[in-house]
């Protein structure tokens, strides 16, 4: 596909394990809610939530509640942003086996989240950690963010996460970001480029 557009649901993930991951996700949700599409942000990583931090939300109830409680979505989905953009947090922190478990019963989510909004955003855990391959398949595409100092060509791991997920048959964007933005402005603008993605631009960037 020439377009990023044309994909409804998008997961993001990271190779680096700490640092500046969540506001891509963010930025991207804010863009297509002002573009008029009504747009779900669904942080995923349940083991080092961020987003609601974006928001300025105080330690709220989100997705491992949604999952554990097996409530309605609608308890766990915050407005943020003007109409168009709803924020489901991730919720309580979860350890690494809890984690796993609790995504499992992320499919029927995904479904009334699809009924109900024209785009749905998640951003994810690290690309290292197992339950990426199972929110990969749950949307349509992966975008993969690479920082400074970890080159997923000479990372044997990281290596095999990307096969892993190639061969899942959902389409992996590889973005190198060899100097991520980091003033809004330049960050905006590098969004909007990736919102019109096409030919030329994938020519520029690292494909794997």
């Amino acid at each position: 596909m020439s377009s990023l557009q044309t994909y409804r649901t998008l997961l993001f993930t990271y190779i680096r394990p700490n640092g500046e991951r969540g506001s891509m996700a963010a930025d991207l949700a804010g863009l297509l809610a002002d573009s008029g599409k009504r747009t779900a942000l669904i942080d995923a990583d349940l083991r080092q939530p961020s987003l609601h931090f974006l928001y300025n939300l105080t330690h709220p109830s989100g997705l491992s509640d949604l999952l554990t409680d097996h409530a309605a979505p609608d308890n766990y989905l915050y407005s943020v942003n003007g109409g168009y953009l709803d924020l489901m947090p991730a919720g309580r922190i979860l350890n690494a086996g809890d984690t796993l478990a609790t995504l499992s019963r992320m499919g029927s989510v995904m479904r009334l989240l699809k009924e109900r909004y024209e785009r749905v955003i998640i951003h994810g855990p690290s690309c290292l950690n197992p339950e990426v391959l199972l929110l990969a398949d749950l949307v349509d595409a992966v975008i993969l963010l690479i920082h400074n100092g970890h080159n997923a060509g000479t990372n044997d791991q990281s290596r095999t996460v990307i096969d892993q997920l190639q061969k899942s048959g959902k389409p992996v964007i590889g973005l190198v970001m060899r100097a991520q933005p980091k003033l809004p402005p330049n960050q905006t603008a590098f969004l909007r480029r990736l919102l019109s993605y096409d030919r030329r631009v994938r020519s520029e960037t690292q494909s794997f």
